[in-house]
């Protein structure tokens, strides 16, 4: 069940997650994450990989039959591509979407702003080309203003 979620111990809001704590949705969680080793934002970059996967997709890039191999996914397996419906996937969408999933964190986008920067880019217009209609520019713009 990629929608599974693992136990969130009680502790109080002074605590810090101990090393070697699980926490999150299991289909939603970055590989440091699965680890147990330390996070930074670069975790919730790859869990906005995987939403993003998702909603061009309509289905998780990783899952399993149960929890323990949708963590193995996330370890080991590559997202599947993007499937390309009536020219609504770019290359462009199909590079960032990838980025954000990148198995090591220091190969992903460094911070949400680096992230913003790009999709900005990829929906500004070329001012040399004759205006056209762009695939996906729609998805882009909606997933701009998810940042």
């Amino acid at each position: 069940m990629p929608n599974e979620t693992l136990g969130f111990p009680q502790h109080n809001s002074s605590e810090s997650t101990q090393p070697g704590t699980l926490l999150g949705t299991v289909g939603y969680m970055s590989p440091e994450q699965v680890r147990g080793v330390a996070t930074d934002a670069r975790a919730d970059i790859f869990s906005l990989g995987v939403i993003l996967h998702e909603m061009i997709s309509g289905a998780a890039p990783f899952h399993g039959d149960s929890a323990v191999e949708t963590l193995h996914a996330i370890l080991k397996d590559e997202a599947p591509m993007l499937p390309d419906r009536d020219g609504a996937t770019t290359s462009e969408l199909e590079h960032i979407v990838r980025h954000c999933l990148e198995k090591d964190p220091d190969a992903r986008f460094q911070s949400a702003r680096d992230l913003a920067f790009v999709l900005e880019l990829a929906l500004r217009p070329a001012h040399w080309k004759e205006p056209r209609r762009r695939p996906g520019r729609s998805l882009l713009a909606a997933l701009f203003g998810l940042l």
